[in-house]
Formats: C-alpha cells, structure tokens, sequence
C-alpha cells in the first residue's frame, strides 16, 4: 500500500461531505419512519452501506500508514472520522502546523488597530473575517479550509497584509505594489492606503503589556518562556474533573518543531529558597514516550501533533504534611479516579489521548501553598492558568492535550 497522508486527507475530505448530505436525508427518513412508519428507502440504505465500506477501506488504509510510524493505534478504539482525523495529523504533522501557524497569523490580523480612526469601517470588516475564517479553521474537524495552508505558506492577503505592515521598510518597490495591490483588491483601497500611510499598526499584546517579571534563571534553552509570578487565576468556581475551561488564551510563537519546549515559573517575590516546593512531572509523550520535567518547565511538545497520554507527579524533596491528588480525563474512556503523589494518571502506547487534567493539594499543609498549572490544547494554545482543583482542558471534543506545566507556591504571609 502506497497511500500518502495527502491522498488519504483527500479521501477523508471527500467522505466527510459525503456524509453531510447523508446525514440529512438520514434524519428525514427517520422522522418519517418514526411519525408514519414508512421504511427506509432501498437506495437510502444501499448508500448507509457503501458509506460504510467506504469508511472501513479508509480506515484499514490509514492504520496501515500509522503501522509504519512511531505511532501504535489501537484499532478498536478508531471508529469515527474524526478519530482518522486526528490518527493522520499524528501520521503526518504537516496538516496540524498549518492550522496552527494559520491561527497565529490570524490572531495577528486581530491586533492590528488604526492609530488615528480605530472603528474605520474597512479595518473591522477586515477583522470580522479574519475572525470568520479563524473559527471556520478551528472549527474543522475534518475537511480543513483551503485558505488554512495559503495562510500557512504567506500568500493569502492576510499574511500579505501583515508583510507590508511589519516589513514595509525593507520590501522593494515591486514587492511593495504587488502587496499593496493584493490588500486592495482584498480589503479595498481606504485600507490598502492606510497601510501604506503607517496608520495601522499591531496593538501590544496583554503579555506586552503586563510588566515582566525577572527571569527565573539564565537557561539559554531555546523555546523557554518565563512566566509571571503575579498571574493570578480565577477561582470563583473550584472542581475536581469537573467543566472544561471556558476560554484559552492566545498560544505564544513558539520556535518551529521543537522536540520539547521548556518554560520556567517565575517563583513569587516573598518565596524564599526554602519555601520552595520542589516537583518532578512526568508525562508520556505519544510516539517519544516518557520524559521527566521539573516544576514550571513546559512538559511535552508544540506543533507535532503529539498527545500527552498520561502524567505523574511527585516531589523532588517530601514535603511533610503536603500531599498531592490529580485526575486525568482520557479519550475513550472518560474522567479517572483522583491519584495521589508519585501515582500515574493516563495510558501508555493505547493512542489514548489525555483531554484534560485537574490537580489539588492535600494534607495538613495544603492550606499554607496553592498549586498553579495549565496545558497546551490541541488548535487552542496555551489555557489560562489554573490553580486548586480547578478542571483545564477539554471534554468530548477529540482535543488532545499536547504539554502542560505545573508549580506550587507558598501562600503569602498574611
């Protein structure tokens, strides 16, 4: 067998409309056998039949490929498009950079505001498409729009866009029309001669704005991100494996295909060295296997289409009185029982991805320290960070978790 991740994507494609139309006749014929008792058509049933040939020849085809990868699927556990979906972007990586690079340029556009008119009318109708075609891209559970690899590749008019704006000063005078042409055509003229003018320009990002904190430590590893000791999670609603968190943020530019990235926790300023909680995170990587972090390290992969399949964590030195207890909710098979310190939480080798996870301190101390983390979401980036029991992550939407990254911190003194 000779399939190519592309062809077995197009072929995905093609069933995924197919299904659409099948879908809504399905529906109607069974209202009607419901309302009238009048049987299903011949036809409608012979097309439900080769429907499902067509979806189990797809299927043999794409465990075949998965075969030959790092990759172990479990066959039993591949029964929807969507798990091919998700079985090929694991196969081949390209598909889910391409999303992923396309959203970030998205969020771009999204920033960009006008310096003198910020409600000029041709900037918002800029803006609400790229937001339509963000959600269109995010929404996507098999059939990816086209526009997802221009926007990957730099040739729609939105990467065009961004070009003139951020690299104006260094473009020639050829490169400068044919964009301002593109943005024009695309956009129309007001917005293309604003632009050239240098009246848009991309707003300071939150992160931008907030004062930054000094670095933790001097790691020169490439792909570290530092983060604030003073961020601050909600806590109006405190869970255990409860709802999926409400809203990610936007997901940082990350160095492309890292093998892992690796960010620090800043501690808080009225920690002291022996206030410090020590952790070891350990997660298992799919296709890598396990690999061990430390607190505040972003444990796992960005832009490989690796799912986290389970996580442990335990103290680097005990802490007397302090305990931890953490829960994992695993595709297929839903939210697992609470774990204590040094338990693994999750599979290894099932192609089982974890969705989401919750993780809370416990024992005589647990009042004295609060525990912070979130993860890195499938198509979201990065979550907001959560503390206490709180649920990050998703549920019953084939989203894998592909890092996370935990720390505690000693309350304040009050």
């Amino acid at each position: 067998m000779n399939d190519q991740p592309q062809q077995l994507q197009t072929q995905l494609d093609n069933l995924a409309s197919e299904l659409t139309a099948l879908s809504d006749r399905l529906l109607k014929a069974a209202h009607i056998l419901q309302e009238q008792g009048t049987p299903l058509e011949v036809d409608l049933i012979q097309q439900l039949d080769r429907y499902r040939q067509d979806f189990t020849n797809l299927r043999s085809r794409v465990l075949e490929l998965a075969a030959g990868s790092p990759i172990s699927p479990v066959e039993s556990q591949i029964n929807s498009l969507t798990d091919l979906k998700h079985l090929l972007e694991q196969v081949d990586p390209h598909q889910a950079d391409n999303r992923e690079a396309a959203v970030q340029m998205l969020d771009r556009v999204l920033q960009i505001t006008h310096r003198d008119n910020p409600n000029q009318a041709q900037l918002l109708a800029c803006k609400d498409k790229a937001q339509q075609l963000k959600n269109q891209i995010l929404a996507a559970e098999t059939e990816i729009p086209q526009e997802t690899e221009e926007l990957a590749k730099g040739e729609h008019p939105f990467a065009h866009m961004l070009e003139l704006l951020e690299k104006g000063d260094s473009l020639d005078d050829d490169r400068w029309a044919q964009l301002q042409d593109t943005v024009a055509t695309a956009f129309g003229q007001p917005l293309a001669v604003a632009l050239s003018r240098g009246k848009l320009k991309l707003a300071a990002t939150e992160d931008e704005q907030r004062p930054q904190p000094a670095p933790a430590s001097s790691n020169s590893q490439s792909g570290v991100v530092t983060l604030s000791g003073q961020e601050q999670p909600q806590r109006e609603v405190v869970i255990f494996g409860g709802e999926e968190t409400p809203a990610p943020v936007a997901e940082p530019a990350a160095a492309p295909h890292p093998q892992t990235a690796t960010a620090t926790a800043a501690p808080p300023a009225t920690a002291s060295v022996a206030d410090k909680v020590g952790l070891k995170v350990l997660v298992h990587i799919q296709g890598m296997g396990d690999r061990e972090f430390r607190d505040g390290e972003y444990a796992g992969t960005r832009g490989q289409a690796r799912a986290l399949e389970g996580y442990q964590l335990d103290f680097q030195t005990p802490v007397a009185g302090l305990q931890l207890k953490y829960m994992a909710h695993i595709a297929g098979m839903g939210d697992t029982k609470a774990f204590n310190t040094g338990e693994y939480a999750g599979t290894r080798g099932k192609a089982r991805r974890l969705e989401g996870f919750a993780i809370q301190l416990d024992g005589p101390q647990a009042a004295n320290y609060d525990v912070f983390y979130r993860a890195h979401v499938e198509r979201m980036g990065d979550t907001k960070v959560h503390s206490n029991g709180q649920y990050c992550g998703t549920k019953g939407k084939g989203l894998r978790v592909e890092g996370m990254q935990v720390w505690i911190e000693p309350k304040a003194a009050s």
